[in-house]
């Protein structure tokens, strides 16, 4: 009998969408929002208090999920990642050059567990001759910003965020608070800015599509501190069958089922062997073969009497005979 043992991460056909594990007799559920582990719905369902929390509120037939009891209203949640609704800052002036409306846009985290990610988030600033500034409410100092013009209307490309009607920067790494606020270089109505279409709109239209459609993304992690330093202790975030990542100093650490394994890694007991031999899984065995399923990984062998490697893209298994 000849054998192929394969391991996990080789299995180029592998699906496997198993469900976000919720602690017992807790709901993982918020409207179409689904919340895992570590995370959770109500009092004890979470793997820390005041920190991993998710408030279910109802408004009329709508379900609006909330980072703790906060108003950082929660889109969705990855492994990874957190996406959240939006705060858009703005500033409007009269034909008299007076500000009509001036909002700011604060959004506090309100834990290391959470900062805004450097990679996945733009801080852009539209309009002519304004200036946006960003900076940390909380932790260590930190200013930036954008500035706009437009010189002629013919110079502003649209869809283009060059610095002609449009400019835009990096968040900084480590970020856990955010406080935006626009100015402007002249408050004289200098010029009809229809270099994006989406400045054609009403400004209460605009600032609504990049409150709906553009999400902040937040990255976390499940512990702070050093998964090393907290390896075997009783405050060591990850379960059985896990491995871990560190993040940059005190930025905490993730933790991941090992490669063959599935569930949820922050739950008790931890992660569990897939099972590829099971009809729900499609793996790389020929159909001639005989899927084995030892721990972390299967093997594909032929039957008495056949050779080869036993694999669907390989040559499968062929009878002496």
């Amino acid at each position: 009998m000849v054998s192929r043992f394969k391991k996990r991460p080789d299995c180029g056909h592998f699906q496997v969408n198993p469900e976000p594990a919720h602690k017992p007799g807790c709901s993982s559920q918020c409207g179409s929002l689904t919340v895992p582990y570590p995370f959770g719905i109500g009092d004890g369902c979470s793997m820390l208090s005041n920190v991993f929390d998710i408030s279910c509120n109802m408004s009329g037939d709508i379900s609006k999920a909330f980072m703790n009891s906060g108003n950082v209203e929660v889109l969705s949640i990855s492994e990874t990642q957190i996406r959240i609704r939006n705060s858009v800052s703005h500033i409007c002036y009269g034909s008299a050059g007076n500000i009509t409306s001036n909002h700011f846009a604060v959004i506090r985290l309100d834990s290391n567990h959470f900062t805004f990610s450097q990679t996945a988030n733009k801080f852009p600033v539209v309009g002519c001759d304004d200036t946006g500034l960003f900076s940390n409410v909380i932790g260590s100092n930190f200013m930036g910003g954008c500035i706009t013009i437009c010189p002629t209307e013919q110079m502003v490309n649209n869809g283009s965020c060059n610095g002609l009607g449009c400019s835009q920067t990096s968040f900084p790494e480590g970020m856990e608070s955010f406080y935006a606020e626009l100015g402007s270089m002249s408050q004289e109505d200098q010029l009809t800015f229809g270099g994006i279409t989406d400045l054609k709109k009403s400004n209460d239209g605009f600032i609504a599509e990049i409150v709906v459609t553009v999400p902040i993304v937040i990255e976390w992690t499940a512990a702070d501190g050093d998964c090393n330093a907290s390896w075997g202790s009783l405050s060591f975030a990850c379960q059985g069958n896990t491995s871990f990542v560190n993040f940059d100093p005190g930025q905490g650490y993730r933790c991941f089922c090992l490669p063959g394994y599935e569930g949820n890694p922050y739950l008790a007991p931890g992660c569990t062997d897939i099972d590829e031999s099971t009809s729900v899984y499609t793996y790389d065995c020929a159909s001639t073969s005989i899927c084995i399923n030892p721990p972390g990984g299967y093997n594909c062998s032929c039957p008495e009497g056949q050779f080869g490697d036993g694999l669907s893209h390989g040559i499968g298994c062929i009878a002496f005979y």
